[in-house]
Order: structure tokens, then sequence, then C-alpha cells
């Protein structure tokens, strides 16, 4: 199963012409969209204009950024993430999940399943969510808005 991120659907930046018919996007394998040496981004969907957007923020302070997009998460490309983040020594996983058992915890379980320790990597970040109940689901909110009991 494949899915695409509605919002991309409508995005300037997300509009390219149809790729030739035989055109295969590889799944399990991620792609660099940009190079850098000083902090890794690893990415996916929507979040992935937002981090090259912060990565050009980031240039201008001689901060230079690699961003990583996974394409596909299972499975999800450990070599290329592996890759970079051993020649950068810094990890930010960035996705719109919850940040408790999000994928963001995939990436760090790699971190701290030896990679870290390896390749004397110091730095491992996660952005994401809150961990909260999702706003678009009515049972949820009319639970949170409860008044409590005595």
């Amino acid at each position: 199963m494949f899915l695409e991120h509605k919002h991309l659907l409508r995005q300037k930046y997300a509009r390219d012409r149809l790729p030739p018919a035989d055109y295969l996007i590889p799944i399990g394998k991620a792609a660099k969209v940009r190079q850098g040496n000083d902090l890794t981004i690893v990415t996916w969907g929507a979040t992935v204009q937002k981090s090259l957007e912060a990565a050009e923020q980031l240039a201008d302070d001689a901060v230079s950024v690699e961003v990583i997009d996974l394409r596909s998460l299972i499975p999800w490309d450990k070599e290329a993430v592996s890759s970079s983040v051993a020649r950068t020594s810094r990890l930010l996983v960035v996705h719109e999940d919850v940040l408790t058992s999000g994928f963001g915890a995939e990436g760090g379980s790699l971190g701290r399943g030896g990679l870290f320790r390896s390749s004397g990597c110091a730095d491992l970040e996660s952005r994401a969510r809150p961990t909260r109940s999702s706003p678009t689901n009515p049972r949820s909110s009319k639970l949170s808005s409860r008044k409590p009991t005595a």
C-alpha cells in the first residue's frame, strides 16, 4: 500500500511533470534531497519541504544540513540513515506523528542500538506532535471536554 499526504496534492512545490510510465519509486530506498555535513534530518511526506526550508535557514548560520526523505516506512532505509549520521554525528527525526510511539522512536532506536556509540555521535532529537488524543476524533474530544466527577 502506498499513501500520499493529502496536503502535498495542492502545493506548488509538489507539482511536477508526470514521470515516464516505467518510473518506480523503490520501496525501502531513501532519497538524499540535500547534502550536508553538520546534521542529518530524516523525514518523509509533507515534512520534507518544511525540513528543506529549515535547512536553508540554518545555512544562513553556516550550519550544513543533510535531508533524507525516507519515502517508505516499512521497510525503511536504515543504511542511508546510518551512513549519513555516521558522517554528521547528529540526527533529527522530523514527522507529524505523535512523539510517543511515533516513527521518531524507531530512528532513535537505531541510534541507541549502537550507531551513536560506534561513530562517536552525540545528539539525537525528535520533533513531533505532543502525545494526546486526535482532535479529529469526535469521541475523544467529547471525553476530553467532560468535567471531572468528584
